[in-house]
């Protein structure tokens, strides 16, 4: 893991902390030994249960989250390729924890840390000859995001954007066109594993919508849909170059991730 997970991922259990000490702090506030009837009244209405008609995110809370993403590689075709190909479904999964803080009802922040596949395939048919390519990747991701809810008693629409860090873990290309292989490719072979094809980090904006369901006291669903964009080029420098195809040229373009898809989740809240 690069150094920068490592601090994120420093930071994401420094929020985990100050989560459950302030929860244990609410949670013992008022322990004062002169007790008044109105004040051991007041003390009780204070700890009951959260019901299913108030729900009040603000605090910490914990939860795991897993997506189901279509995910896409934009100008990705000619990579490794002497020729254009077009793009096939790529389904992908993708699952992690996030811990999350709310400032009050409304504004939080949330930080994760999870696995995501991601990859592009293509297919073509020339001549009588059918093309493919699949590319697959895996990134340990970790999204810093703001959290905005839209409050509406049992159910609280919300919006969650902001940046997320990826390190590639592997990497694989395929290619099977039935009778050669790319000579452009490092490795003269239709199957080829390797990091070595794109660069080992990458950087980009996440965006969520959703809905939050309180299911239990401190206990919520979410269900919602995700989107990221990657900014930087992930193909790695060797491998940039223009290529020709039956006598037209084409201009090399960076290669960036996309990733969307229907994420849902299960968070308990610790106030």
């Amino acid at each position: 893991m690069n150094q920068t997970l490592k601090v994120l991922v420093l930071i994401c259990m420094l929020i985990f902390g100050v989560g459950l000490s302030s929860s244990f702090a609410q949670n013992n506030t008022g322990t004062n030994s002169k007790k008044t009837k109105g004040d051991q009244t007041e003390r009780k209405i204070k700890s009951k249960p959260k019901h299913l008609t108030d729900f009040d995110q603000s605090g910490f809370n914990l939860g795991v989250d897993a997506a189901i993403n279509g995910t896409f590689i934009i100008h990705q075709q000619t990579y490794g390729l002497s020729r254009l190909m077009q793009y096939s479904p790529s389904i992908k999964f993708a699952a992690g924890i996030l811990a999350g803080y709310n400032f009050n009802e409304s504004e939080g922040v949330v930080i994760g840390f999870g696995y995501c596949g991601g990859g592009q395939n293509y297919h073509d048919f020339l001549d009588a000859v059918t093309y493919t390519k699949s590319v697959s990747m895996t990134y340990l991701q970790v999204p810093i995001m703001f959290k905005y809810i839209f409050s509406d008693e049992t159910t609280q629409p919300y919006a969650m954007g902001g940046i997320q860090v990826g390190s590639l873990q592997s990497s694989s290309v395929v290619i099977n066109d039935s009778t050669r292989y790319a000579n452009t490719l490092p490795h003269k072979q239709g199957s080829a594993s390797s990091t070595n094809f794109f660069q080992s980090n990458d950087l980009g904006f996440r965006l969520e919508l959703g809905d939050d369901f309180l299911i239990a006291d401190n206990v919520f669903l979410n269900a919602g849909i995700q989107a990221y964009y990657g900014l930087p080029d992930i193909n790695n420098p060797d491998l940039r170059h223009s290529f020709t195809f039956h006598a037209n040229t084409y201009p090399y373009k960076k290669s960036s991730n996309f990733i969307t898809g229907i994420v849902i989740g299960i968070h308990y809240m610790f106030n």
